[in-house]
Formats: structure tokens, sequence, C-alpha cells
């Protein structure tokens, strides 16, 4: 098939180029099938199957009038007459020039068979409503071949169409829905710039582009008739007879196997991963969450950040890495600053019971002053009567003792006191402390 190539281009405002004309809608019409049958909008309802359904495309809206815009020279194009092009500013008269239309035929696949028409049906130059109806030299895209594409392009853009309000004629259809077809078949337009699109007599392109299927809908009697060959759904044939192929599995938790109806749950507990459903096979795929996305343990203190998740799909810790500072910021000698363990927690650092601080005095009665193991410096006086200094213990002299505020007291006895032999006579007086 011949595609229609085209270039997109529009007012051009700081060397952008964009797209200057709105709006095109492309749709299929039913216009009739080969047996009893009914209408209803863009549904066309069937009796029976074994019959053959056309189908119109047509277009309607669009409107080619460019934007306003700066082009590069510089010059301010008018919105009703002029439009940017190549950078500056040329007249336009806003006329329809090409268009394309292609069918997607993955709503009926399989099923049913577009008819091969000559090329003078496919598109039918002569119809009444052809939107080029009365151009000369327009040479139809080949529409013959791959999901079939309808379009065309007027060679000479002078002669090109304007909206004129209604919507156009743009090519034919028809489809075989052969006996022993029953069901709802969507026939659709594939939305994409690259194969349904619209362009002005100035090669703009024409954007949105919105599209409307038909429904071929082929009535059944039975619920045998509505079976869709997928066991995730319930199929039954409705008192209008027409087939209703309902979902019976709750597709939020669930992903089904359309072949033997088995169930698979979507989500697998891990809260770094989306579980993804592929409902042609049943199969759950579970993909990575964004990383740094928040899951686990929220944030519990200075040490413990909020949990995130990994490129891998993994719900790991975030602990404030070993020495960040945390709690207590007091710096004594018996209490340091606060820090983190690279655990998650934060550590106190009190010096252990016994290390030095505070008054280093080292005696027997006052000994150098010591961290309790709380972060407290406490002094280690000896309570009075501890002994110390002289521990000599006779009649003259006691052992010296602590006074209980850190000084060693001496503790020898009076001058004569009685001590010794206490017995006299004229050669020997009682001996006595000196």
């Amino acid at each position: 098939m011949t595609k229609l190539r085209h270039f997109l281009c529009g007012c051009c405002v700081m060397g952008l180029v964009v797209p200057a004309a709105v709006g095109a809608d492309f749709f299929l019409e039913p216009i009739g099938a080969s047996g009893p049958h009914t209408i209803a909008g863009n549904q066309i309802i069937l009796d029976a199957a074994g019959q053959t359904v056309t189908l119109e495309l047509r277009m309607d809206n669009w409107n080619p009038v460019p934007d306003v815009g700066i082009c590069s020279d510089l010059s301010i194009c008018s919105i009703a007459a002029q439009d940017c092009v190549i950078g500056a500013c040329v007249a336009s008269n806003g006329l329809l020039n090409t268009y394309q239309a292609r069918i997607d035929g993955s709503g009926y696949g399989g099923v049913l068979t577009p008819v091969l028409l000559p090329p003078t049906e496919l598109i039918n130059a002569n119809h009444p409503e052809y939107v080029f109806l009365g151009v000369p030299s327009i040479p139809a895209v080949d529409t013959s071949t791959i999901n079939w594409a309808y379009g065309a392009l007027a060679l000479f853009p002078n002669d090109s169409q304007p909206y004129g309000g209604v919507d156009k004629y743009g090519g034919t259809l028809v489809i075989d829905v052969p006996a022993g077809a029953v069901g709802n078949y969507l026939i659709d337009l594939i939305v994409d710039l690259n194969e349904t699109f619209m362009s002005d007599s100035d090669a703009i392109s024409i954007v949105p582009i919105d599209t409307l299927g038909a429904e071929i809908i082929v009535a059944c009697s039975t619920n045998a008739d509505c079976d869709d060959g997928n066991a995730c759904t319930d199929d039954v044939c409705e008192p209008n007879n027409r087939c209703s192929n309902t979902v019976n599995f709750n597709e939020a938790v669930f992903c089904c196997n359309p072949a033997d109806g088995t169930l698979t749950v979507i989500d697998d507990g891990n809260e770094c991963t989306n579980g993804s459903c592929d409902p042609g096979t049943g199969q759950v795929t579970q993909l990575p969450k964004a990383a740094g996305t928040t899951c686990g343990n929220p944030a519990l203190f200075e040490c413990d950040a909020q949990d995130t998740c990994n490129l891998v799909g993994a719900c790991v810790d975030r602990f404030q890495d070993t020495g960040t500072a945390c709690g207590d910021p007091a710096d004594t000698e018996c209490d340091n600053p606060d820090t983190c363990n690279g655990t998650g927690v934060c550590d106190t650092n009190l010096e252990p019971v016994g290390v030095a601080c505070g008054d280093l005095t080292d005696t027997d009665c006052n000994p150098a002053d010591t961290c309790n193991g709380a972060g407290t410096c406490i002094g280690n006086i000896a309570p009075s009567g501890t002994v110390c200094g002289d521990p000599s213990d006779t009649d003259c002299d006691d052992p010296d003792t602590c006074d209980g505020a850190g000084a060693c007291l001496v503790n020898t006895a009076p001058a004569g006191l009685p001590c010794g032999d206490p017995v006299g006579n004229q050669c020997d007086n009682p001996d006595t402390c000196d």
C-alpha cells in the first residue's frame, strides 16, 4: 500500500514548528446489510449471520484555519487568511487537501473478513457526498492490503474542499459475516497521526483526530450462541437477542487465563512491586516500583529513616550512617554526644563506670573522681573514720582516720595520758604518753 506522507507545518515561534489547523472527526457508519437487520447509530444488528455488511467511512468537523502566531521573520500571521510556512506568513485558503483513515481489524480479525472491492468502489469518487466530489485528478490511496486504509490527496489546493457543516463520505468497507458468527464485533479506526489523519491545503496537519468505530451485532437465541471462547467471561444471550460476555472474576484482584479460567492473584504482597496482568495469557508479571517509593517502616526516630524501594523491587531499611549526631548533644567528661550506630539505634555514648574525671587528686581520703556510667562525674571522698596515713595502733598513737571531708586526721594521745606500765613506786613513776 502506498502511504500518504505529509509534513507538519505551523506557526513558527522561537524556531518551533507548531501544527496550526485543529479538529477532525472520522467515523464508520453502518449503511446496510444483505439480509434482515436493524441500524441504530453506529450499530447494525443482524437477525442472523451469513450476510455482508456495508459501512462507510465518514469525516466531519475539520477546521483547517491556522492559529495566530509569530513567524521566524517576525511576521504576525492573521488567523483568518494566513499561515506560517517555512518561517514566513503566506496566504492560506484553509481547505481540506489530504485525508487517510486506516481500519483496525483487531476487533473482528479471524472471524469476519473484509470483502475486496474494485478500487472505484473502495473510494467511490462519484458518491454524491464524496469529500472531494468534482475535484479533478485525485489519486486515491491503495486500500486493498493490510488493515484497509482509505484516503486521497487533491493535487490542486485551490480545488480542495472547505468544511461545509455536514459530514462527508471517504470510502466503503464491506464485511463478510459468515454463517456461525455470533456476538458483537467492533470495527474501529487506528488513532495515530501516521495512520489516520487530515491535512489542509497548506499541508498543515489537522489535529486532534477523533474516531468512532462501527459495531456489528449478530442476534443470538441461546447462551451457547454467545460462547466467545473465553473462560473468564459469562456468555449470555440477553432477552433482546444480543450477546453479553461479562467478566466473571474480580479484575482488581485476579488475572484470569482465558483458556481455562485459572485465576492468579495480581498483588503478591510486595510493597515495592506492581502486578501486571496479561489478559491474553493470564500471566502476572511483577514490575518494580520507582526507586525511592515509600514502603515498610516509617521514620521511627533520628537514626531510622522511612524505608524505601530499590530498583529491583525490594524494600530496604534507610538507617543513618554510623556516627551521625542524634539524641542528646551534651559533651562532658562522662557523657559524649549521642550518635547513630548504623543499625537504626541512637547510642548514648556514656563513659563506663570508673573512668577518671573531675578532680584527679588521689589520696587515702580523697581518691580521684570517676564517672558513674550514667553520665555523671562523682567525687570519691572516703567516709569519716576510714583508716588512712599511719595505721599504728598503740596506747599513745591510734590509727590515722579520714575526717569525711577528704583530710586524714592524725590520732595521737595527749601528753600525760597513762600508758605502758601504770605501776608506780619510789623508783618508777607510772608511764604516760609524751
